[in-house]
């Protein structure tokens, strides 16, 4: 958040949360709730337009691709709630991915940015 402090931008894509779909403790409202509420503290900040990237697809199994699923659903519910866009990332598929698993390659990174284009040229 220093950044939005020291610029205060007019919008701002959060893209955050993938890593916390492995944490066992936290369930997947817990997850969602805590990406809103790093959009809750961006407006507090001054931002007007808060855009939530949703969580991109990861090679790590079933069990990580349902709670990747669930609080993608949940966030986009909760943006609605809270007049934030959720830009969904579904077009970004394993094959986008490097053999990390994790990381995006050139094709994954041009659907994300695109993505993120798009929701962005919506508040315009």
């Amino acid at each position: 958040m220093p950044h939005v402090i020291e610029n205060c931008p007019s919008t701002i894509a959060l893209h955050v949360g993938t890593n916390s779909i492995f944490d066992k403790e936290k369930e997947p409202e817990q997850i969602a709730q805590e990406v809103i509420d790093a959009g809750k503290t961006a407006e507090q900040l001054g931002v007007t337009n808060v855009i939530i990237s949703g969580l991109i697809v990861r090679r790590s199994g079933m069990w990580a691709e349902r709670r990747r699923r669930q609080v993608n659903n949940i966030l986009e519910d909760r943006c609605d709630l809270n007049n934030f866009l959720f830009s969904n990332n579904d077009n970004i598929v394993l094959e986008d991915l490097y053999e990390d698993r994790v990381h995006l390659l050139d094709s994954g990174s041009a659907k994300l940015g695109k993505n993120l284009k798009s929701a962005i040229n919506r508040f315009n």
